[in-house]
């Protein structure tokens, strides 16, 4: 993570940095002097023929860029093993942060055990500065591990009205209450 003055554009001049494993691919703002990275995490491996970097599942992290000399990492959450994949590592509108609601979710795909799909929906956290990071839930539009595999229920899109979550897929829109997690309704299309 890279600090950067920007105060003359024409002199850009990085003020501090930090360096972790992994890396990120998106960064949200949190508020004025924090942000949320979603990436992967990485290990080095040797597999005989010299060190390699690889993938290891995706990384949530939040970084406090008060001291712009001094950036750190705060909270980290590891999420699945390889494989592990979500929309919002290419297309942060896949995001749905509401810092009011306390509210971090997203479309994922979690891999264990070499690449084995565990779960296929929507993750959803909780954030502050004090606790970090807090896993509320998951929501699947599938029912069984047949649909996890083959079916057009994957999660694209996480919005709320009130305290309710809806989930969109290309066969499904789902109600979850916020707080409790519990569905409330769904209507298959």
């Amino acid at each position: 993570l890279f600090v950067i003055d920007l105060s003359i554009p024409t002199e850009p001049k990085v003020l501090g940095e930090l360096k972790i494993p992994g890396y990120s691919k998106y960064l949200h703002p949190y508020d004025e002097t924090h942000l949320i990275g979603f990436g992967e995490n990485t290990e080095v491996v040797n597999y005989g023929y010299g060190d390699r970097v690889v993938t290891n599942g995706m990384k949530m992290a939040l970084f406090d860029v008060t001291d712009p000399n001094n950036p750190q990492e705060m909270y980290s959450v590891d999420i699945g093993e390889k494989g592990t994949s979500s929309e919002l590592l290419y297309n942060h509108k896949a995001l749905l942060f509401s810092k009011e609601k306390d509210i971090i979710a997203f479309p994922i795909s979690r891999t264990i055990d070499n690449y084995k799909v565990d779960f296929r929906g929507a993750i959803v956290y909780g954030l502050n500065l004090e606790k970090g990071f807090t896993l509320k839930g998951e929501i699947s539009h599938n029912k069984n591990d047949y649909e996890l595999y083959h079916s057009n229920n994957k999660i694209e899109r996480i919005i709320y009205i009130g305290d309710n979550l809806f989930t969109l897929s290309e066969n499904k829109i789902k109600a979850t209450d916020m707080n409790s997690m519990k569905e409330l309704s769904h209507i298959d299309l």
